[in-house]
């Protein structure tokens, strides 16, 4: 018996080792998703990538605290740690702020990823385009948009007429995208940031709001090159994993996405320069768009230097900006700089007319109020 009782501590003990070990290499892939943002993606683009399974490893790793709270309290402290030296990483994915209230008046910025102004869908009569509604609804004050095309009985002049903005750019880019801008505020230059892109693009507004000259970059980032096969593909992957060839699809999705990576990295250092250049100007910044990346990836880290996150800032949640075949991700972003204070950002899933949720703030200046 006594012999029975030792080899069944001798067991477990075994067991108790190599669960570690596994939690050791876990906790070691949140650290490394977690500050991914510091990997070049150019030199190494999967290692880059990490960052979109963030979510998946922290789940493992507090599962593990968990496990060992219940077994063995002594191993929780690698958990506990390893969570705690992920704690920026983990708040910036997964803020958490109550709402605030501010008696002054508020600038409203609106970012929306249109997809075509949902295909294109006529706006007259008692037909109306769902993105366009939405638009009107929100009454923002300054609207950037991605995706936008003209098309069918939705030209560029009709759009410019519902919308009535008194103010407004239109960027056409390569492969039919543009880029739009409307606002209340007279926009005084509209230029392209020169990047290599076969299809995206950005633009920086000089946007005059009242006696301050407000830059707004407005972005698109490079896509991550997945055709609606391989979406297909990869939502049939989480349904049916057993069915599914995993390790020859996850190589061919994540050689995609890796590749888009290293494109993504090129355009972010180019935009970098234009927000440090504005910045160095003493200029008011608002950088927003869709970065078809993760708050953890490269991009949102080299261009948000010396500025702050607006859902980080004043979001709640995951905040969820992708709506289509489980690529729930947050990869539509508002960047402003630290001369703002940011009252409420929001991810808005109240319409799914795009395949983006479209992403709004509201904020007033710290040292100046603004008059709307």
């Amino acid at each position: 018996m006594q012999v029975k009782s030792k080899d069944m501590r001798g067991i477990s003990r075994f067991l108790g080792i190599m669960l570690l070990l596994v939690n050791l290499v876990f906790a070691g892939l949140l650290v490394l998703s977690g500050y991914s943002s510091y990997i070049y993606p150019v030199s190494h683009p999967y290692l880059a990538a990490t960052g979109l399974s963030f979510p998946f490893f922290l789940i493992v790793n507090v599962a593990f605290l968990l496990f060992w709270i219940m077994v063995y309290r002594k191993y929780a402290l690698l958990s506990l740690l390893v969570l705690l030296v992920c704690y920026k990483p983990i708040y910036i994915y997964f803020p958490l702020n109550q709402p605030k209230t501010s008696e002054k008046e508020t600038l409203k910025i609106l970012s929306y990823n249109t997809l075509s102004l949902a295909g294109h869908a006529p706006h007259a009569g008692e037909k109306k385009n769902p993105v366009l509604e939405y638009i009107l609804g929100c009454k923002a004050d300054i609207v950037c948009l991605q995706e936008v095309q003209g098309g069918g009985e939705l030209s560029l002049n009709r759009i410019k007429k519902v919308l009535k903005y008194p103010y407004s750019h239109f960027q056409q880019l390569d492969g039919g995208n543009g880029l739009a801008c409307y606002s209340r505020f007279p926009i005084i230059t509209a230029k392209r940031i020169d990047y290599e892109s076969d299809n995206n693009g950005s633009v920086l507004y000089l946007i005059k709001i009242e006696n301050d000259t407000v830059a707004v970059i407005n972005n698109h980032l490079e896509s991550n090159k997945l055709t609606m096969d391989d979406r297909e593909l990869y939502s049939a992957m989480l349904r049916s994993p057993k069915k599914s060839d995993l390790k020859g699809n996850s190589k061919m999705l994540g050689g995609k996405i890796a590749e888009a990576g290293v494109i993504r990295a090129r355009q972010a250092d180019v935009i970098a320069e234009v927000v440090k250049e504005q910045l160095q100007k003493g200029r008011s910044l608002v950088v927003c768009g869709d970065f078809n990346d993760s708050p953890l990836a490269y991009p949102h880290r080299v261009i948000g230097d010396g500025l702050n996150d607006a859902f980080v800032e004043a979001g709640s949640g995951i905040g969820v900006s992708y709506n289509r075949n489980y690529f729930y991700f947050r990869i539509d972003h508002i960047l402003v700089s630290k001369d703002w204070t940011v009252t409420e950002c929001v991810v808005d899933r109240s319409t799914k007319a795009s395949d983006h949720y479209p992403v709004w703030c509201c904020m007033y200046k710290k040292l100046s109020l603004i008059h709307i």
